[in-house]
């Protein structure tokens, strides 16, 4: 043998001996997914030698439903070189199944070949739902994908913005094609679907989920978007058991005026783009108004941004009132105070408000504003008049922000009389990433006095991870989820549980949109200890509305019915 040859194949041994610490089969594929070397445990992994599996496509080897997204993933290796471990089942010889992690890189020496390397997965790496966990797969937020996408458009220069678009796309259908997949179906459609645009983006964590049947991405200007679509339609339609697929609509955001702006400022225009998004119809023409240069939407939300600001630093705002009824008294224990912004139109929500300061990082500015006018307010009452308790919203994000959290304290700390008057509820609007620090903090107002209720509890998955890790005092049960559980079949039992659980925990239970008598008796029969709502009056700027409390006849019926029996 020539000493070159052998020398090149020593190199070649070396390489895939260090291939082997990681790997139990390697594996060469082809431009069309087949196997043209294979190496390893072949037979021990697969049940097959490793002549038997030359020749063979990769998506053979795998089990149907992994099929799309081993595409997905050869897609990515092909267009940007690396497969980052992967975790895929394989289908053996006897039929039975295998989990492996899945490595990959594409050289571009050798472009029209993929090396793959495949490891038997470890014990415990399934989730607890019996799934692999697709950390690959994962979408960046939305606060994390306007920060990357700002610094890598800004440190590229001009030529980033000239041949990349910010692209959104949403699946108008896809609530009707989730409906008619199972669980782990969803999961592999939302997978494959991840995985397409990882593919087609300038770099893998510049893909967000906006919301369910809606993306966001940084898109290669190479890729088109009728080829997008198409692609789009055609991973969904192997997917869904009626063969219809989606049909998604697209639209793009140029991002040519990006060169003057700088990097925060795009990163708030690329957010308040998504939000926009996220909050839209999602049809096509609500997506066609999204379609202009990035340059209007900063503009657009700074604009708002100072708009908000000044709405907070001026105070223009109302506090309103809404009593909470003791079921065991009859009488009102506290009020919850709720804004009411002075620009706003009548009887509009202030939901809008929120949202925006909660997507835009001003909420903490507004819960200490909010807080602090409601001291006002209490500062004006006689101090040591009962009746005049009230609970102060505060957001998620706020409990994880320090600028808020140092001037709260401080706010408390100058006027020592509000504790015990004072409570504050935590939305769950905003979700808390750390919930060892929230409850910290949360720690340290109910050390200093002041109790904290959950808010809104049942609405969101989260509700139950937060009530074990979150020490509070009341956890308020959600309106709708209340309403729901008034006409399931279960709905009694469970909310009779829950009630129960949390008298174990010694923690109060309220119950918020009680808007006639029939929900007043159901909450009541399910044990809970506080009731919210319509029926005992809409939200006040006056509370001497509440005296007399409206329909407070219906607890005391409540009272003789528990007597009589």
């Amino acid at each position: 043998m020539p000493p070159a040859l052998e020398a090149l194949r020593s190199e070649r041994d070396r390489f895939a001996a260090m291939a082997f610490c990681w790997a139990d089969l390697l594996v060469e594929l082809d431009r069309t997914g087949t196997l043209a070397y294979v190496a390893g445990a072949a037979e021990t992994v697969t049940g097959y030698t490793s002549d038997d599996l030359l020749g063979r496509p990769l998506r053979d080897l795998v089990m149907p439903a992994d099929g799309p997204l081993i595409s997905q993933l050869l897609k990515i290796a092909a267009r940007r070189g690396r497969i980052d471990s992967h975790p895929v089942n394989l289908r053996r010889r006897d039929g039975s199944t295998v989990l492996m992690q899945l490595s990959g890189y594409a050289l571009d020496e050798i472009a029209e070949h993929i090396f793959i390397g495949l490891r038997l997965s470890p014990p415990g790496r399934p989730a607890g739902n019996g799934k692999p966990v697709q950390d690959d797969v994962m979408m960046t937020d939305l606060e994390a994908f306007a920060d990357i996408a700002g610094q890598q458009i800004k440190v590229l220069g001009p030529d980033a913005a000239k041949s990349a678009e910010m692209t959104l796309i949403s699946f108008g259908d896809f609530e009707a094609l989730r409906d008619r997949l199972d669980a782990d179906t969803h999961d592999t459609l939302v997978q494959s679907l991840g995985l397409y645009l990882k593919s087609n983006a300038v770099t893998a964590d510049l893909v967000a989920q906006v919301d369910e049947g809606r993306f966001s991405l940084l898109r290669a200007r190479d890729v088109g978007v009728d080829d997008l679509r198409s692609h789009l339609t055609a991973i969904s339609r192997q997917i869904d058991p009626a063969g219809a697929g989606l049909q998604p609509e697209v639209a793009t955001v140029s991002l040519d005026d990006s060169e003057s702006v700088d990097e925060i400022d795009l990163a708030k225009g690329l957010l308040y783009v998504m939000n926009r998004f996220r909050h839209s119809a999602g049809d096509a023409i609500s997506l066609r108004s999204l379609s202009t240069n990035i340059g209007d939407f900063v503009v657009e939300a700074a604009s708002e941004v100072n708009s908000f600001k000044s709405i907070v630093a001026e105070r223009r705002f109302d506090v309103a009132f809404q009593p909470i009824i003791s079921l065991k008294t009859g009488r009102i224990h506290h009020y919850e105070a709720l804004c009411r912004f002075h620009d706003s139109a009548p009887g509009e929500s202030p939901y809008r408000y929120i949202r925006f300061a909660e997507e835009t990082g001003l909420i903490h500015e507004f819960d200490l504003a909010m807080a602090s006018k409601v001291i006002d307010w209490l500062r004006s009452k006689p101090v040591n008049r009962s009746g005049y308790d009230v609970a102060v919203n505060l957001s998620g994000q706020s409990l994880q922000e320090a600028r808020y959290v140092q001037p709260l304290l401080k706010l408390l700390g100058d006027n020592p009389w509000a504790q015990g008057k004072l409570m504050f509820e935590i939305t769950e609007s905003a979700r808390i990433s750390d919930l060892t620090a929230a409850n910290a903090v949360i720690q340290s107002l109910r050390r200093r006095g002041y109790q904290v209720c959950l808010d809104d509890f049942g609405s969101g998955a989260a509700s139950f991870e937060y009530l074990s890790y979150l020490d509070i005092d009341v956890i308020k049960l959600d309106g709708k989820a209340i309403k729901s559980a008034q006409t399931a079949v279960k709905g009694h039992a469970f909310m009779s549980a829950l009630a129960e659980l949390c008298g174990k925990l010694k923690i109060q239970t309220i119950a918020e949109m009680i808007d006639d008598d029939r929900g007043l008796d159901f909450v009541a029969s399910c044990g809970c200890n506080y009731v919210q709502g319509y029926l005992f009056g809409r939200p006040a700027g006056d509370i001497r509305q509440f005296d007399p409390l409206p329909n407070a006849n219906l607890i005391r019926r409540l009272h003789w019915r528990a007597a009589a029996r």
